[in-house]
């Protein structure tokens, strides 16, 4: 009963994460004047629930794994990304699933360190991220 307890709230957090990445992935696109083309809101919802389910149980593989399962984080990251790809394959092209992927994990980032009381390395993951984003969103304006 733990277990799964564990594994509902890993799946709720993982499922926050990405609606918040898409989320912030739909405001950035249209900060920088591009058309994201996401689906209603339901689909987008169950997409995420999808993913997500996908991650917790990727992320359980891997912590039975021990320190060798680096490469597995790596290969979930894929997964979530082809299934973002195969939901939206005529409205995104690779960078969407790119920044998606980026925004999450930065959020997720952001998230634990405030968890832990990291508050200096959150502010720090925050500034650096919102920097880089300003930087591209100033390049992909003037191109």
């Amino acid at each position: 009963m733990r277990t799964a307890l564990i594994l509902l709230e890993l799946w709720v957090l993982a499922f926050v994460t990405l609606a918040f990445a898409v989320l912030l992935l739909n405001i950035f696109w249209n900060l920088i004047d591009q058309d994201l083309e996401l689906r209603t809101l339901g689909q987008e919802a169950t997409i995420a629930a999808i993913a997500a389910f996908v991650e917790v149980l990727g992320l359980r593989t891997v912590a039975h794994l021990g320190p060798g399962g680096g490469l597995a984080i790596l290969a979930i990251a894929v997964v979530v990304a082809l299934i973002y790809k195969v939901a939206h394959l005529e409205d995104w092209h690779r960078y969407e699933i790119v920044c998606l992927l980026l925004f999450q994990s930065v959020f997720s980032a952001v998230g634990a360190s405030v968890a832990i009381g990291h508050f200096l390395m959150a502010a720090c993951v925050l500034a650096i991220i919102l920097a880089t984003l300003g930087v591209v969103a100033v390049f992909l304006k003037s191109w």
